[in-house]
């Protein structure tokens, strides 16, 4: 399987990464990348900080907090579109024309439009909003964590923190009608990340191990919890082969353990591999790159034919 994943320390963007051969490619962490203007006074953190990835037929985003990066098809750098995102930016992802991000810290869905540069937000409480400033962990209701686009929807998982409602979530959002038609409690802990579109339902990944939590899925992994000094955050890959990433949250480990998972809803023996990469500290996101990832469902290849 081959891979992109973003990092949060080290002096890359991200790092492709191939599990059969451990071959990888840095893309490089640029002095121009930094975002000094986000609210650092509401959300903690370096101003360097690379999490989303998605692509179209031609280009691949990064988000970089409140800019996205853009690479061409030979993964050059294009231009930074800046502060079209939000100050905390989690995943991102293409929709009929649009980046959806998840702006965490503003609890918004924030849509921009690759042909018209406009951007729209759909706040999880007050529907369609202008843009949202940054408010503090306490006074959010709703932590959203991953996206998954599918079909004419936007699937959102989300901690809902009501007294009420205390919880993890998967919201169903119509784009076009601006609003959430179902939602469904995850028997998940309190920190999830990542939507898999199983054959029946999906599944995320419980960022305190490798558990998975399930929706009604048919087939599901069932993986040893990790010790508590490790995390598990980034998921992809589809029925036949998926693949988490595991760190221990401890920059000088130098990278983090990729472990994947095959024939585990085939009926076949389930394989187990796991390899170290190196230069990936404390990871955000992945992607799947080489084939049809069910944490992704992007209508495009991977548009880099260069690894």
């Amino acid at each position: 399987m081959k891979i992109i994943a973003t990092s949060l320390g080290g002096d890359h963007n991200a790092v492709l990464f191939n599990s059969e051969n451990g071959e990888k490619q840095i893309v490089p962490r640029l002095p121009h990348h930094k975002d000094e203007g986000f609210n650092s006074d509401v959300v903690s953190g370096d101003e360097f900080r690379s999490y989303g990835i998605t692509w179209d037929a031609d280009n691949i985003f990064l988000g970089l907090r409140r800019h996205m990066l853009v690479y061409d098809n030979q993964m050059q750098e294009v231009e930074v579109l800046e502060d079209v995102l939000g100050d905390n930016t989690h995943q991102i992802s293409y929709h009929k024309g649009s980046i959806v991000s998840a702006q965490t810290s503003r609890e918004c869905l924030g849509f921009y439009d690759l042909s018209t540069q406009e951007k729209k937000h759909f706040h999880m409480r007050h529907g369609w909003v202008e843009e949202q400033p940054a408010v503090k962990k306490e006074d959010r209701v709703y932590r959203i964590n991953s996206i998954l686009c599918k079909g004419d929807f936007v699937y959102i998982l989300a901690k809902n923190t009501a007294p009420s409602d205390g919880g993890m979530y998967i919201y169903k959002f119509d784009p076009s009608a601006g609003v959430i038609l179902e939602s469904t409690e995850l028997r998940a802990g309190n920190k999830c990340h990542g939507i898999f579109s199983a054959s029946r339902g999906f599944f995320t990944l419980q960022v305190d191990g490798l558990t998975i939590k399930e929706q009604s899925v048919d087939h599901e992994p069932n993986l040893e919890r990790l010790p508590d000094e490790y995390r598990s955050k980034g998921m992809c890959g589809d029925e036949s082969s998926w693949a988490a990433l595991i760190t221990s949250g401890d920059i000088s480990d130098a990278g983090s353990r990729l472990v994947q998972v095959k024939n585990w809803s085939s009926g076949n023996e389930i394989e187990y591999q796991s390899q170290w990469v190196e230069d990936l500290l404390i990871p955000q996101d992945m992607r799947q790159i080489d084939g049809f990832d069910k944490c992704h469902l992007n209508p495009f290849s991977f548009p880099y034919k260069g690894f």
